[in-house]
Formats: structure tokens, C-alpha cells, sequence
């Protein structure tokens, strides 16, 4: 695959797999197996705090100018955290979260301040926000757990992971791909994934 804008030494799919890669890892590393995924055991996995905004203000961790957009991350007095607004749907802040962890776990440098993106379109997407969001996806919406549980619509992975409706269509057209080819567990990592989900994926079959 040739080089894209970001110049650096990874391309689109490296960092694609990395970012995947990386999901699988905090899910064994959380113990999580169930949907929907918590996140607050993923962060405590990692030492991470997460705050809504009108906590972080209320508590004097951040100003109010700086609760603002959809959420950042900073690294502080040896701590990593997490800042949301939690004032928007849940499924959504739940989607912020993911993508923030996402870049506390991969190392990415933390702005410390809030950053709105415009858009979750590839092309417009810096390498890490790229990552983390792919993370993010698979964190959420792991492909190995759905294909477990023979989800295939949209609605229903939204129901069963708690994101917002527009990712969870996206989800579930990739997921058509995956089941085409028949492309699941063919990493002993994702097959990992797959047995800490186990009883969770038999209990809903049944």
C-alpha cells in the first residue's frame, strides 16, 4: 500500500492493525467479557482517570474555558486523564471516552486541551486521531464478539454495545465484509478475545 499524507513510517493499514491491535489488548488486559464494554475497567486497567466536565470544574481540575468541544486528555502530575461532556448522549460520551483511551494507551502525545474534530473521515484525520479511532471501534465493537453472538444489524449492534447509531452502521458494514470473507479469529490474539467473551456469547445465544 503506498504512503498516505501523513508522511510517516506507518501507512493507513499499519496503523489500522495498530489500532485494532492495541483494542484487543486492553480488552484481556481490563478482563472485560461482556457487552456492553466498560470502559471504567479498561481505564482502571491503564490508571487512568476520567472526569465529566462539570465534575473536572466543580473539583478545580480544569476552567470552565477549557470544557469545551467533546472531550481531550492531558497527562498531569504523573496521571493520565480523561475530560468529557457528559451533557451529550451517552452512546456518544461513551464513543469519546473510547477514543481518548485510545490515545492514552497508544502513548500518543496529550494536547492537554480540548481539540474539536471536524470530521471522522479518514482522509481528514490526523495519524493518531486516525488510530484512536480506530481503537475506539474495536474496543467497543469488537468484530470477533459479534461475529460470536451472528449480529449483523446496525441496530442491534447499537443496542448491544451502548454507541451511537451512525458508527454502529458503519460497524455493521464492515462486519458484512468480514463475514464475506470469512476473515475472523485468524489472530491468536483476536482468538483470545473471543474466549474471555465466551460464556457472554453463549448466554445470549441461549
Amino acid at each position: 500500500m503506498p504512503n498516505n499524507k501523513w508522511g510517516g513510517c506507518m501507512d493507513i493499514y499499519d496503523k489500522y492493525k495498530n489500532g485494532r491491535d492495541m483494542a484487543w489488548k486492553a480488552l484481556l488486559e481490563s478482563g472485560v467479557g461482556r457487552l456492553p464494554v466498560n470502559l471504567k475497567a479498561v481505564a482502571d486497567a491503564y490508571n487512568i482517570e476520567i472526569y465529566s466536565y462539570d465534575t473536572a470544574v466543580k473539583n478545580g481540575l480544569i476552567s470552565e474555558e477549557n470544557a469545551k468541544g467533546s472531550g481531550f486528555s492531558r497527562f498531569y502530575n504523573g496521571k493520565k486523564q480523561i475530560f468529557v461532556d457528559g451533557s451529550n448522549a451517552k452512546s456518544f460520551v461513551r464513543y469519546e471516552m473510547a477514543i481518548q483511551l485510545g490515545h492514552c494507551i497508544m502513548g500518543h502525545y496529550l494536547t492537554g486541551k480540548p481539540c474539536e474534530r471536524k470530521s471522522k473521515e479518514k482522509k481528514s484525520m490526523s495519524a493518531t486521531d486516525y488510530e484512536a479511532y480506530i481503537f475506539a471501534r474495536d474496543l467497543l465493537m469488537p468484530a470477533t464478539v459479534l461475529y460470536g453472538l451472528k449480529v449483523h444489524s446496525a441496530e442491534e449492534i447499537e443496542e448491544l454495545c451502548n454507541v451511537p447509531h451512525k458508527f454502529a452502521v458503519k460497524r455493521a458494514k464492515r462486519m458484512e465484509e468480514l463475514y464475506k470473507r470469512d476473515k475472523f479469529n485468524s489472530s491468536e490474539t483476536e482468538r483470545l478475545v473471543f474466549d474471555r467473551f465466551i460464556e457472554f456469547i453463549y448466554k445470549y445465544a441461549n
